[in-house]
Formats: structure tokens, C-alpha cells, sequence
């Protein structure tokens, strides 16, 4: 067998060498096993403070050898960086992303910020908004900015709504059942939100029940944009 006479950590920036040997299986004086150089690698991978991981062997003698762990690791975020957002404050953009300077960036962290971002324009009524995100390096040593760049699109509001298959109530009351759904009027805003459109869509299917429809379904909705992509049907 062959043990372990050393362990080195190699290639860190902001992390502190004495945690990644605290959670390493790999020690000094015991017995060399691929199966602890595989669980270690897992365990710092866990952390979430690193991009790559590596364990190399070096000097080894008749029974013994010295392993070197080598790690890459994902940056510190400096700032945030926020441009075309003219209708939203960056501020509620910032809470949204839950990106915070001082903490580790990840590419799974950043790419949900970024669908985070994109649902809350959703949200908003901006069903066209695009949001690009991306990183690089800040001056300081082993930090990134984030940016996060945006084309918010025209605010889309709901044109008209339209039932097919209700014959047995109106159209006008299955409307007004709609709470949150409304079209576009010179006295109301017609903004859609597709969370409060489902919503009032089980509201219906309910309302349809308890005028006796036990069986009352609605089997489909579809969504489509007038030729400037302004308003919905």
C-alpha cells in the first residue's frame, strides 16, 4: 500500500487552503485510496467555491507518495451591473437576481438570476424582455462584475378574450369571473400576468361547477400577439 506523506493545496485566491484540507479525506500518514481522492473532490465541488477541481500525485517513493489538490475557483462578485432597464429600478432588479457583492459567483447562480430577472419582466407585462447576462474580471485580483444587459420590449396588454365551446353562459359573465384577466380598456389596464391568468382560469372551471357543470373542462388556452405585438388575444 501506499500512504499519503504530504498534502499541498495549490492555486488559491480567496479561499482558505485550511478548509479545503478540513474537507478533504486525503491526510497526512494515511493509507492512499482513488476512492477518497474521488470523495474528496465531490465534497469541495459541494462547497460551491470552485469552477475545477484536481488531485495530482507527485514524489512517489516505495510507499509513499505527496498529492497536491488543485482547484480553480469561481470568483467573488464585485458589483452588479445593470443597463436598459428604463422601466424597472435597479434596485428591485438587484433583490430579484439574489446576487450579492462579497458572495461567490456560479454559473447555475447566474443563470438563475437571470431567468429569475426575465420571469419578474414577465410579470410586469414586458413579454417580449430579453436579459443577456455576463461576467468578467474586475481589477481586484479573483473578483468578477456581473452584468446583466436588457431590451425590455413594449409593455403587451390583453386585447381581447375570447371563449370557444361556452354556449350555456355568456361570454360577458365568464369575463367578469376573471379577476386578475381583464382587456385593455381606455378606463382599466389590461397588463397580463400569467401566474393570475392560470388563476383565473381555475376560477372559471370552479364557477362552471357550481352552476351545476360538474364536468366542465377547459382543455386548452392559446396566446397570440396582434402584428405590432402590443396587446394579446
Amino acid at each position: 500500500p501506499l500512504y499519503i506523506k504530504k498534502v499541498n493545496v495549490s492555486n488559491t485566491v480567496n479561499a482558505n487552503p485550511g478548509l479545503i484540507l478540513n474537507n478533504s479525506l486525503l491526510k497526512q500518514g494515511e493509507q492512499f485510496s482513488p476512492k477518497d481522492v474521488h470523495e474528496t473532490i465531490k465534497s469541495l465541488y459541494a462547497l460551491g467555491l470552485f469552477a475545477d477541481i484536481s488531485v495530482e500525485a507527485s514524489d512517489i517513493e516505495n510507499d509513499s507518495l505527496e498529492l497536491t489538490i488543485n482547484v480553480t475557483e469561481n470568483p467573488i462578485i464585485h458589483k452588479i451591473e445593470f443597463s436598459g432597464n428604463n422601466k424597472i429600478d435597479k434596485k428591485e432588479l438587484e433583490d430579484k437576481s439574489a446576487l450579492v457583492p462579497g458572495s461567490w459567483m456560479t454559473a447555475a447562480a447566474l443563470n438563475a438570476a437571470k431567468n429569475s430577472i426575465l420571469t419578474f419582466y414577465k410579470e410586469k407585462g414586458y413579454l417580449l424582455a430579453e436579459v443577456e447576462a455576463n461576467t468578467f474580471a474586475s481589477k481586484e485580483d479573483g473578483r468578477t462584475v456581473v452584468e446583466f444587459t436588457i431590451k425590455e420590449g413594449k409593455k403587451v396588454a390583453i386585447g381581447s378574450i375570447v371563449f370557444e365551446g361556452a354556449v350555456a353562459i355568456p361570454e360577458k359573465k365568464l369575463k367578469a369571473v376573471m379577476q386578475d384577466t381583464k382587456e385593455d380598456r381606455w378606463w382599466r389596464s389590461g397588463d397580463f400576468d400569467e401566474n393570475k391568468f392560470l388563476k383565473d382560469l381555475e376560477l372559471i372551471q370552479t364557477f362552471y361547477q357550481s352552476e351545476g357543470f360538474l364536468d366542465a373542462r377547459i382543455n386548452s388556452h392559446d396566446i397570440s400577439y396582434s402584428d405590432d405585438k402590443r396587446k394579446l388575444n
